[in-house]
């Protein structure tokens, strides 16, 4: 079976109308007939990844108050795209949901898409939110991101950077930030976060931004080091690695995410039960630390803060791969 992100886009940005997925009077209340048998939740990797984590953290809570199973099924393929196109063709009924990561913002630029990442998917909730840590290699002369960019600026086309793959958030977000500062880095993708963290360990590549559980280890053999996060507040997981605005480079930010879709058109209720039941789930105390221990930070919000998010991402990395000429697959 494929996977499938379900996404709906913020009308109010693009001009589409958008049902409303605010929290209404009665939206607490759980509908008679909703649910009244399993959930599929599609998810757009592989098991055993960051993705699948969380989603059996917040679905086994959700399960136990909506008092219905939710299954996970794992549809990998395209960077997610498989997954969404899959959930994207479903009936709007809220009984098949999709789990995907930032990498959804993404793909827009990177593939010609045979679903509308805007009309076509609903988005419910954003689950998690998780910065990017800029690493270096140790032998780079560097202790911190300023001196890194003056660096890189000195000595033009010394740094290479890797990635877990092309059109990875770490190729995006490493694009961007040359962009920001105006520096020139050689993109070296890998096949995953795993040979991209061993790549920079070993000086085949002098910088990769990674996820909080992708460098951790890495961080401990003296080999790499840290010298700041892409978020605007501080990691849980690296307290004392600075922000890049600490770092003094200032109105660069990159946060990675994964968000709960449905299919477009699925019914306000549902919609709403959806929402302030994950968000009920992301405030208890064993699930924010459990998130934490992942790297990540609980989300919440109303589905429209959601999708507008996600609508702001995808207009954000497709002026980055039209920038950096990344074209589409």
């Amino acid at each position: 079976m494929q996977k499938r992100f379900i996404l709906y886009y913020c009308g109010a940005v693009l001009g589409l109308s958008f049902q409303a997925h605010g929290q209404t009077k009665d939206a607490a209340t759980k509908p008679s007939d909703f649910p009244n048998k399993p959930i599929r939740l599609v998810i757009g990797t592989a098991p055993g990844g960051g993705v699948e984590f969380v989603a059996r953290v917040v679905s086994e809570k959700m399960s136990a108050i909506l008092k219905a199973p939710i299954v996970i099924d794992s549809q990998a393929g395209a960077n997610g795209v498989v997954a969404s196109q899959l959930v994207s063709g479903l009936p709007p009924d809220g009984y098949t949901l999709l789990m995907m990561s930032s990498a959804y913002a993404i793909n827009p630029a990177m593939y010609k898409l045979r679903f509308d990442p805007v009309a076509d998917l609903t988005p419910i909730v954003q689950l998690t939110s998780a910065p990017y840590v800029i690493t270096i290699e140790s032998s780079v002369p560097a202790q911190s991101l300023s001196e890194l960019v003056e660096y890189a600026k000195r000595k033009p086309g010394a740094l290479n950077y890797s990635s877990p793959g092309i059109g990875s958030p770490g190729h995006f977000a490493a694009e961007l930030f040359s962009r920001a500062v105006s520096i020139n880095m050689t993109h070296v993708p890998y096949k995953g976060a795993g040979p991209a963290t061993v790549a920079l360990e070993s000086g085949e590549v002098q910088v990769y931004f990674g996820s909080p559980p992708s460098v951790n280890r890495a961080l401990g053999n003296g080999r790499v080091r840290a010298i700041a996060v892409t978020s605007q507040k501080r990691s849980s997981m690296l307290p004392n690695v600075p922000t890049a605005e600490e770092a003094g480079i200032r109105g660069y930010s990159v946060v990675g995410w994964y968000g709960i879709f449905g299919p477009a058109k699925i019914p306000p209720a549902r919609v709403a039960l959806i929402n302030e039941t994950a968000v009920k789930v992301l405030q208890m105390p064993d699930v924010i630390a459990r998130l934490r221990q992942d790297g990540s930070e609980a989300g919440g919000g109303s589905s429209q803060d959601f999708a507008t998010l996600v609508v702001s991402d995808i207009a954000r990395w497709k002026d980055v791969a039209a920038r950096a000429g990344i074209k589409p697959e």
